[in-house]
């Protein structure tokens, strides 16, 4: 958990942070990750989706996304993480 958890701190772009976080076990090395995360605009919230492209993150999608009053951008996001050691 420790090497993803490094992973996804290291891809987030400058003033983005995770609003929540819900993996879910699939196998025993892998398992779907579904997060919101706050980015100060649409530029951080694609290097982020280009990130975990990067990294080889699989099956990611966008499932939604809302502005907010103090113009940060909420976005939903899911994917496959493998390498559960």
């Amino acid at each position: 958990w420790s090497d993803f958890l490094s992973d996804l701190e290291e891809m987030l772009p400058d003033y983005s942070y995770i609003v929540s976080l819900s993996p879910q076990i699939k196998g025993e090395t892998e398992f779907e990750v579904r997060l919101k995360m706050a980015s100060p605009g649409l530029a951080a919230h694609l290097q982020f989706l280009e990130n975990l492209y990067r990294r080889e993150f699989q099956v990611v999608q966008v499932n939604n996304e809302s502005p907010t009053e103090g113009g940060y951008l909420i976005s939903e996001v899911s994917f496959v993480y493998k390498g559960l050691d």
